[in-house]
């Protein structure tokens, strides 16, 4: 017989994978409709903000403040090129909405964007909000991620 805290831990882990979870998660994060708006576009472009102190910014705003732009042709294949960042917000859970404290904005497609908050942790897209406890910036940061 298990005890109730393996007992309960098992049950919260059969429904975090029975496969209706992971097609609702997708369906909630809008995944499908990312990939879908890469294969369509032909570039990606990034805005960084540096910054301290409470700043609350729109995304417009966020891209006259950028430090650092990058934008990223990628032809037909900007779907595999992102897949990282995908995967990223695949891994990640709804959560609440957080005003300011942006770090990263990711423009593709048809003006899909994608906004992360509280040091690229929290990922908003689309009016809804999920995090991620590994900050999206160590995946754009680590070594060939805009040269592969």
């Amino acid at each position: 017989m298990l005890p109730i805290r393996s007992f309960c831990l098992l049950s919260l882990f059969l429904v975090a994978c029975s496969p209706g979870s992971v097609a609702e998660k997708q369906a909630t994060s809008g995944l499908d409709a990312l990939e879908q708006s890469l294969k369509e576009g032909d570039r990606v472009l990034f805005y960084f903000v540096g910054r301290t102190g409470t700043y609350d910014y729109a995304p417009e705003e966020f891209k006259e403040e950028a430090s650092i732009r990058v934008e990223r042709a990628c032809g037909g294949d900007c779907h595999n090129f992102m897949r990282p960042v995908l995967n990223h917000l695949d891994a990640a859970f709804p959560a609440p909405c957080l005003q300011g404290q942006q770090t990263v904005l990711i423009e593709f497609g048809n003006k899909d964007r994608l906004m992360y908050h509280q040091r690229g942790r929290v990922i908003e897209h689309d009016g809804k909000c999920f995090y991620n406890e590994q900050p999206v910036e160590r995946i754009l940061e680590s070594e060939g991620f805009f040269f592969r």
